[in-house]
């Protein structure tokens, strides 16, 4: 196994048990951050513990300290190695660190480091406490101690649980190493149980001390006593408290250890809320959708209409979660005004489902698929140049239809949950896609989750219209209304976001009445109380919340409640605030916000958070904090173009200086921002520069895919701004990338924008440059008369335009047709006129190139001594260049004429390994094919038929991603040979079967038919038909006659051999 969903990249395997495995995995998503994996198996015994993980997760995330794990996520395992999961297995993620088993660790340690462990004990347990949790169960392997640079410490890798839990949940309830006696007689959880876990560990820290140090003093006998009280057998004589017992640590030998630290328990939570008044809401939506999917019921829509500040995106998130925990793919959207482009929310489906789908699938409508997912809306683009949107009536209907099915098709192997929020901005192009779902009987492995809020829905009668009619198709049966909380609600939910044992009921009411217990309005009150240190955590780790400053909450929540006089009365610290935030398209953080005004610190914290709680800004809470950003497009559109223009292009100046500074020095996402702050701040060649650059660094350290997705990001923003410069390199790199990486028709789909752009722009030499690569990619899809098409056009520009470099690019890319073709005098020819006059220095990466395809075309004549000199040189200037992609074709030469004319084995496998190595790391798919195929002979013919046919396989997997047919059928070939040699015979004899009748209609025939003929003569010779095996041993032989080349000993050998065998003159010795 090395991928889990996608995700995380396994490391190693770290620990095992009856429940799962614990991984080391780098989270690819999260700039490979290591992180601990821990897998659950759906069995019997953690049954519960999942059912209770899938609601309360959340709670997990919420809270930070070093001595216990830095809980992340948990959910399901759809994916293992891209490949659809076949068990059932649930996992969670928490941070990554190196530790050793506590009492493996004090066996070499002092007295002391026993006491500072026992108080880190102590500090852990009373921070779970306060926070509502019992440590309840932990066993050996869940207790380690790790170093943080600083000193070592102790961590807990147990799961804590709530008060009151069950011991059905706990999934590690087997390990009765620190379990207090009145558990086995059915007793509950409690403070007391937990206080009995920390005296057994003490004294199995204090055994395992002991082991190593005989002579312990008779006073240490203070520790012993206070274990004896952590473990009486009375739970009412045991101490009360872990401050008790940290309290009698520090009086029997002298210590000033504290267990509270503030600045883990007085923070506000770095991850959305997930209260418990919602989960009956979130399970009566994936209950009608399991109907739907699993009892086929017609029902496959909910509606989910939200109160203004009723939470409607936490729920659907917390809905997007718990429909993956069930097993479903859900694919959530937000959308707004600016969404409203032709075919948008189709293109975020497309990308929901093509992650999952079969390659086959997505082969069979790729260029439907290439037509959404471009980063514009393009319908035109599906017809040729100069037609109408719609040139028949039914185009686009057809259209729909196709993409229709290639969903129906691409979910059949999974359960699709769409959920889109704000769905009135849907586009009508997409919503014809919807209803086109909506309406196949077939189609019933996707349901949607509509979403609005209430007041959109009351006023806009065209929605309202087509809600009432999908109920009229019974599409609809299940409408879910999100409202205030009430009061005991309202106090849970302050409860949740400060984890607390319990609210008082005081401030609760206080909340309530001031909020109407909207969720969003709790959240915001809390956190601004919090910010303005209203409320705040005293020494004893307890909330304090009779500080309250009510004036604080006296704002109004009414529905018309005008933004704008609001912001117009605002003073000029939060008007510079509003400006500054309007610069920018993606949320905003404070420190980003305060290069920008004069307030810093906690006090523009509590203005952003104020701006929040007035609703005029929406602030967004993740794993990198807290960002803000408008909560109306109308209003922050307002304020941008209320900025003079040359004060607006200093702010964005700016912000490029802010944002270039943050991504050198540290770990944040804006790259995207970053490009449209330069080009609004009419940095067009820096923007150039950075793009360039970034796919550089992503290509020097093997992230091909990164670049290609950083590419098509990049295209996306840039279709939206009026430039034309900057998108020509970037569909360049986009086709060149693809085109290593395979998918050709991707990378003509690029390149046919650079060509629209360069006929735009009248420019010829880019135009060359496009019509070359097109002609290589077209020659090598098997389009013929399109690739010739190409290089007319190509000839045809070169001859009214001095571009020596599109010359000389012209020559090189008719290489592999003048090999297909055997047209080997012409073409060296033409390659020595051409390096005759090249001016070296200012070609030298042309000039390099082009000889290494002069001297392996000079081998093919027999002139292997000069075709070496010429390819060794070519490397040479290629390396010296850096330009390592391109010396694969001169390496895999060089390798080709060691192995078949040196016989030199061993030279020609370093050639080859060398080649396979830089494919793999410039990701080359093809040369990689190629290399694997190579060795893979070097194999066969050492007699090595298992690792050959091995290579074989992963050559033939590579080749056939890329759809190249010559080197499929050449493959296919040399696979044959070494199932000739262990006697498969029936495996040969279906490949040649197959293969004849392709080789025939192919435009490769000429070529590879000898190759063909060589390895029918030696299955026949094998099978000891020796009539038919000189045949077609004399019909490769002619062939190379024809050619004017030497004949193939190999066939000439099987000749003569049957030729013997028939006339029946073998020697037999």
């Amino acid at each position: 196994m090395q991928f889990i969903n996608e995700q995380y990249k396994v490391v190693e395997a770290k620990s095992y048990d009856e429940y799962g495995t614990t991984y080391i995995v780098e989270d690819i998503q999260r700039n490979n951050l290591l992180k601990h994996l821990r897998t659950i198996n759906l069995q019997n015994e953690t049954r519960d513990f999942i059912n209770y993980m899938k609601n309360n997760f959340y709670d997990y995330s919420k809270y930070y300290h070093p001595y216990l794990i830095d809980f992340y996520f948990f959910n399901r395992i759809h994916l293992i190695d891209y490949k659809r999961a076949v068990l059932n297995q649930y996992y969670y993620t928490y941070d990554y660190f190196n530790g050793v088993n506590l009492f493996d660790y004090c066996k070499g340690i002092e007295f002391d480091k026993i006491l500072d462990l026992a108080s880190e004990l102590c500090e852990a347990v009373k921070f779970l406490h306060l926070r509502g949790f019992l440590l309840c169960s932990v066993g050996n392997n869940d207790l380690q101690v790790v170093n943080n640079r600083e000193r070592d410490h102790l961590k807990i890798l147990a799961l804590p649980y709530p008060r009151k839990t069950s011991s059905k949940i706990i999934i590690n309830k087997k390990n009765l190493s620190f379990e207090a006696p009145e558990l086995l007689k059915d007793g509950s959880y409690s403070v007391l149980t937990d206080i009995y876990i920390i005296g057994s560990i003490i004294s199995n820290m204090l055994k395992s001390f002991k082991s190593s140090h005989p002579d312990i003093k008779d006073d240490h006998r203070h520790i012993t006593d206070i274990i004896k009280k952590c473990m009486n057998e009375n739970p009412e004589d045991r101490f009360q408290s872990t401050e008790q017992i940290i309290s009698s640590i520090n009086n029997c030998f002298g210590k000033a250890y504290k267990i509270i630290n503030k600045q883990y328990i007085q923070i506000m939570p770095r991850y959305r809320i997930n209260p418990p008044a919602r989960h009956h809401l979130i399970d009566k939506i994936l209950n009608n959708a399991k109907e739907h999917f699993f009892i086929n019921r017609p029902n496959k829509v909910s509606l989910v209409i939200g109160h203004e500040g009723a939470g409607k995106d936490s729920f659907l998130e917390a809905l997007s979660v718990k429909a993956q925990h069930e097993g479903f793919i859900s694919v959530k959207t937000v959308l707004n005004e600016s969404d409203v482009l032709r075919f948008s929310v189709c293109e975020i489906i497309l990308r929901g489902i093509i992650k999952y789908a079969d390659k086959e699938i997505i082969d069979k409508y790729i260029d439907d698929i290439n037509n959404i997912i471009s980063g514009t809306s393009k319908l035109g683009l599906i017809f040729s140049k100069g037609e109408a949107e719609y040139p028949e009536k039914d185009s686009k209907e057809r259209f729909i239809q196709r993409l229709s099915s290639f969903i129906e098709e691409a979910a059949k192997k999974h359960h699709y949950i769409f959920i889109i929020e704000n769905f009135q901005w849907t586009d009508e192009d997409s919503l014809t896609l919807i209803n086109e779902i909506l309406k196949s009987r077939n189609n019933s492995r996707v349901y949607i989750v509509f979403a609005t809020d209430r007041e959109t829905y009351a006023k806009n009668i065209r929605l309202k219209e087509y809600c009432s009619k999908l109920k009229e198709m019974k599409l609809i049966n299940n409408t879910v209304v999100l409202k205030n909380f009430n009061f005991e609600e309202t106090a849970e939910f302050i409860r949740l976001i400060l984890s607390l044992d319990k609210v008082p009921h005081e401030f609760a009411k206080i909340i309530y009445d001031k909020t109407k217990g909207s969720p969003d309005y709790i959240f915001d009150a809390i956190h601004m109380l919090f910010s303005n240190n209203n409320i705040y955590v005293d020494d004893e780790g307890c909330w304090v919340f009779d500080e309250v400053n009510h004036n604080m909450l006296n704002v109004s929540y009414a529905e018309d409640m005008d933004v704008l006089n609001n912001v117009c009365k605002l003073d000029s610290n939060y008007q510079d605030i509003l400006k500054a935030v309007s610069v920018f398209d993606t949320a905003v953080s404070a420190n980003i916000a305060e290069e920008f005004v004069g307030v810093k610190g906690e006090r523009l914290v509590s203005q952003l958070n104020y701006l929040s709680y007035i609703n005029i800004f929406m602030k967004k809470q993740d794993e990198w904090g807290a960002s803000y950003t408008f909560s109306s497009l109308k209003l922050k559109k307002s304020i941008y173009e209320s900025i003079p223009e040359e004060l607006r292009r200093k702010y964005h100046e700016k912000a490029s200086y802010i944002l270039k500074s943050k991504l050198s020095y540290e770990n944040i996402e804006g790259e995207y921002e970053l490009i449209r702050q330069m080009l609004k701040a009419n940095w067009h060649l820096e923007v150039k520069e950075y793009i360039l650059d970034s796919v550089r660094d992503m290509m020097e350290s093997g992230s091909k895919n990164q670049a290609i997705q950083f590419l098509e990001h990049v295209y996306e923003l840039l279709s939206k701004e009026n430039v034309i410069e900057e998108k020509i390199p970037v569909c360049s790199k986009l086709g060149e990338l693809y085109e290593r990486a395979g998918e050709y028709a991707k990378a003509v789909y690029y390149y046919n924008i650079v060509e629209n752009i360069a006929r735009n722009e009248k420019n010829n030499y880019l135009l060359v440059d496009v019509y070359i690569r097109k002609y290589l990619l077209l020659y090598k899809l098997d389009d013929r008369k399109s690739s010739l098409r190409c290089l007319t056009y190509t000839k045809n520009l070169l001859r009214t335009i001095d571009y020596k470099k599109g010359m000389y690019e012209h020559i090189i890319v008719m290489h592999r047709m003048m090999l297909h073709k055997r047209k080997f005098n012409s073409y060296i020819k033409i390659l020595e006129s051409a390096l005759e006059e090249i001016d070296i220095e200012e070609y030298k990466f042309v000039y390099a190139r082009m000889l290494g395809i002069y001297g392996r075309f000079k081998t093919y004549k027999g002139e292997y001594d000069e075709g070496l000199i010429m390819l060794e040189k070519s490397i040479q200037i290629l390396e010296s260049m850096g330009n390592y992609a391109k010396m694969l074709y001169p390496l895999n030469s060089i390798g080709t004429i060691y192995y078949n004319h040196y016989t030199d084995t061993q030279k020609a496998r370093e050639y080859y390994e060398k080649c396979l190595s830089i494919s793999q790391r410039v990701g080359d798919v093809y040369y990689e094919s190629i290399s694997y195929n190579n060795i893979a002979d070097q194999y066969r013919i050492e007699d090595k038929y298992s690792k050959a046919l091995q290579f074989y396989q992963n050559s033939l997997k590579n080749i056939m991603q890329i759809k190249d047919k010559y080197t499929e059928f050449i493959i296919k070939l040399n696979m044959s040979l070494a199932n000739i040699e262990i006697e498969d015979y029936n495996k040969v004899f279906l490949t040649l079967n197959s293969m004849k009748k392709e080789l025939i209609d192919s435009r490769y025939s000429g070529d590879l038919m000898d190759f063909f003929y060589q390895c029918q003569a030696k299955f026949f010779y094998a099978m000891g038909e020796y009539e038919n095996a000189a045949q077609y041993a004399q019909r490769s032989v002619d062939m190379c006659i024809t050619w004017g080349i030497m004949e193939n000993y190999e066939a000439h050998f099987v000749k003569l051999l049957s030729e013997i065998q028939l006339s029946g003159r073998l020697d037999h010795e």
